[in-house]
């Protein structure tokens, strides 16, 4: 029997720098095919209930004002079809974001309520929402109602995953068989107020459908169904965990990849966001071999249109060994420099298939060397002709860096700076001669225009993607 893919993360949760030269590329992986069985039982079911929506409803929303709860980066044209919205104005939908996390995010002294169970809180405007109006108080963002929701993507079939924040299904839409992702948020706890949990999920809906960018998930829509809440996606079939765990990978393959995410993330900051959980986990390839960053409910503003302000974060988001160590010593901190350490312990798995350590605190003792005053420099130079004469155990962060490609270990080495105010920024990253020097797999536009169908895939010469499924994974195990 394969492993669960959670038992594999501890596995490699257990293997540090201290165990090379250990190999993972027998680890195999697995996930559930169940379906979402306690959402959608049947469509008898579903349709049944569709029936009761239709007569408890006690209003139809008029079709110009369904444009209006569409996600705020994309404009419907009368054929459905999306595009890319380019505009950093004012009135651009990432500063109305910004406004909605600065001026709403606050429990307001009266919750507007529907008249009915499922009656959309509309939004003034146009084609991007009103987000200075209260968090929603129930409705569809998108889909009119769940007959309209179906005929869009389709409805939730077999389970990819599941995870902290919710489950995760296949959808497909039967009018042209185009997969969807929808995720199915984890049920609010009995710690959390509807408001807060309701502000939780529509902030997390909010970040990802502002951001548009090749290396970023495509977020489309949110519905509200009784108690659960989905978000569709596109859906990338490929879980970069898998592909890392592989052994499949090459140092171009590794560092095509790593470009990409250093891309992903550079745009992300510029929105003036903060990803904060960065991590294999949250990474997804398609067919091209394009990663796609997901996952932003951990995700905060750094800083807001027109204010240089940087608002720091607290408190310790994210998984153990992809922390950076100053959220375990400060109670406020700048996101930033957190998002660069996470490329940086990302760029390690990929490069020894482990994690350089299982937390970065001094009980750890693979992290403890890491900190360590140094003895040689990071060509592996002794620094002292006392510890040359003995040829001393080496210490600091050369222990791990000559592990890893020599050329990529003076980026690292500065990506993985213990003081955050001295840890190299994403701008300097995109700077490095290295860095620049990496060929990538990408999308550029084929014309002028901003539509997302007019992009060709660049591809290059010194490397391949070696995809795998978890249906290989699993054959291969028999």
């Amino acid at each position: 029997m394969p492993n669960s893919k959670e038992n594999l993360a501890n596995q490699m949760n257990h293997l540090t720098v201290e165990d090379h030269p250990a190999v993972a590329s027998d680890l195999k992986t697995s996930k559930s095919s169940e379906s979402f069985s306690n959402l959608f039982s049947g469509r008898k079911k579903l349709h049944h209930k569709l029936k009761e929506l239709k007569n408890n409803s006690s209003e139809k929303l008029e079709k110009n004002n369904r444009s209006s709860l569409l996600s705020p980066r994309m404009s419907r044209s009368s054929k459905g079809e999306s595009s890319i919205s380019s505009d950093n104005s004012p009135n651009s939908s990432s500063t109305k974001l910004k406004r909605f996390f600065k001026n709403v995010l606050k429990p307001p002294t009266k919750v507007k309520h529907s008249k009915a169970k499922h009656e959309k809180v509309v939004a003034s405007g146009a084609s991007t929402p009103d987000f200075n109006q209260h968090v929603s108080d129930g409705g569809f963002f998108g889909a009119d109602d769940m007959d309209e929701l179906i005929q869009k993507y389709g409805i939730p079939g077999r389970l990819l995953g599941t995870g902290a924040g919710g489950s995760v299904s296949i959808t497909e839409r039967p009018s042209d068989h185009k997969m969807f992702a929808v995720k199915q948020f984890k049920a609010k706890s009995d710690r959390e107020t509807t408001y807060d949990y309701r502000k939780k999920v529509q902030g997390e809906f909010l970040i990802a459908s502002s951001l548009t960018h090749q290396n970023i998930i495509e977020t489309y829509d949110l519905i509200e169904d009784g108690k659960s809440f989905l978000v569709v996606m596109e859906y990338i079939p490929y879980d970069f965990f898998n592909l890392v765990m592989s052994g499949l990978m090459t140092k171009h393959e590794i560092a095509c990849y790593f470009r990409q995410i250093v891309n992903g993330v550079s745009y992300i900051h510029s929105k003036g966001l903060t990803h904060r959980d960065l991590k294999l986990d949250n990474c997804v390839v398609n067919e091209s071999g394009i990663l796609k960053i997901i996952d932003f409910g951990s995700a905060t503003v750094f800083r807001y249109d027109y204010d240089n302000t940087i608002i720091k974060a607290k408190g310790i988001v994210g998984s153990d060994p992809y922390l950076a160590p100053e959220v375990f010593q400060t109670k406020a901190y700048d996101p930033r420099p957190v998002d660069i350490w996470s490329i940086a312990i990302i760029y390690c798995c990929m490069a020894l298939k482990r994690f350089p350590w299982k937390i970065p605190r001094s009980s750890e003792s693979s992290f403890r060397n890491f900190c360590a005053t140094p003895n040689t420099d990071l060509d592996g130079n002794y620094l002292n002709e006392e510890d040359k004469a003995k040829e001393a155990k080496i210490q600091g962060p050369y222990r791990l860096f000559r592990l890893l490609p020599h050329s990529s270990r003076r980026l690292i080495s500065r990506m993985l700076e213990l003081d955050p105010a001295r840890r190299i920024s994403v701008e300097e990253i995109l700077d490095d001669v290295w860095f620049r020097s990496i060929d990538y797999c990408h999308y550029e536009i084929a014309d002028d225009s901003q539509s997302s169908n007019n992009y060709k895939l660049i591809k290059t010469d010194d490397h391949q993607h070696h995809l795998v499924t978890d249906d290989d994974e699993r054959s291969d195990d028999k």
